[in-house]
């Protein structure tokens, strides 16, 4: 479903010390969907959502032999997503004006047509392509297009990405390039909410369900289109009390949490990650945990009603 973005935002905001008196204030910096979105005087940004599973990241999303079928509902056999959720159809028209073919509102058709491009080697004679926006591309295979090229491909897998490297150090088409959603508890934002409010990528973050007490280190990890509540798979599995990795894309929407959570992110946090890669989830957990006692939130209900 589109989702229409009506959020507007002001001057980037900083990260400051937790006032003792009087207690913090909120005021609000706009909608997306009827979602408020909050900046606390003591310097957070909140808001209250539900939580979509994401998987971009990790490398069990898209696999080469496993694109997703019908049977009647739409699943995979042992790849994480669909790629109908990591690519679209587009056709080479004059100038830039490449017309959509298919997205993920037809997938079936989408998969069949993927298919017939993959074995035109990514470039058949009607100018149709496939757009990667949820795939890495081999360095020096870009053609002219959206998002256009050949994809990487590691034990079987194409290399989800997002939007920011986790490790640069390494090439695109090594999974370890990416912020691993199966490993990293994160969340999903949209572009608007990254800059203007001083938010960043990698910036510290805590959830809990609306009404509870149980707060979740977090770190925002990738953005969206434009919609609020999306989390990692990993967030998704620590909020809901599951370990074990599912078996399929249905197994990842039954992941998915119930119910409204509060989103609590702390701008300029970034900064207390002393190192990144994809084994720092403890690291995440250490820096958000002593954040949450800094800022007394324990103790603290609903930040924004």
């Amino acid at each position: 479903m589109a989702r229409r973005l009506i959020i507007a935002m002001g001057a980037a905001a900083c990260l400051v010390a937790l006032a003792a008196s009087p207690p913090p204030t909120c005021r609000s910096l706009g909608k997306v969907e009827e979602r408020s979105v909050n900046l606390t005087s003591d310097g957070l940004v909140t808001f209250t959502a539900d939580m979509d599973v994401n998987t971009d990241g990790a490398l069990e999303s898209y696999a080469v032999d496993d694109l997703g079928f019908f049977g009647p509902k739409l699943n995979t056999r042992h790849a994480l997503n669909t790629i109908c959720n990591a690519v679209r159809i587009r056709k080479r028209g004059r100038g830039s004006q490449d017309a959509l073919v298919f997205d993920h509102r037809q997938c079936g058709k989408l998969i069949a047509e993927f298919r017939r491009i993959r074995e035109a080697n990514w470039a058949p004679a009607d100018g149709s392509y496939v757009e990667f926006y949820a795939i890495a591309l081999q360095p020096g295979t870009i053609r002219p297009g959206k998002s256009r090229g050949t994809p990487c491909e590691h034990d079987g897998f194409y290399v989800s990405q997002t939007a920011r490297a986790m490790n640069p150090g390494v090439s695109v088409c090594d999974p370890e390039h990416w912020i691993d959603a199966a490993r990293i508890p994160a969340i999903v934002v949209p572009p608007a909410l990254v800059k203007p409010r001083g938010v960043d990528l990698f910036d510290l973050v805590l959830v809990r369900k609306a009404g509870t007490a149980e707060w979740f280190p977090a770190i925002v990890g990738d953005t969206n289109n434009k919609f609020l509540g999306e989390g990692t798979l990993r967030l998704a599995q620590q909020v809901t009390g599951q370990e074990a990795r599912p078996a399929n894309y249905r197994a990842v929407l039954a992941v998915k949490p119930r119910g409204d959570y509060e989103y609590l992110i702390f701008p300029g946090s970034r900064a207390q990650l002393t190192s990144r890669s994809n084994s720092m989830a403890p690291q995440v957990v250490e820096a958000a945990t002593r954040l949450r006692d800094q800022f007394n939130l324990s103790a603290r209900p609903r930040l924004c009603p």
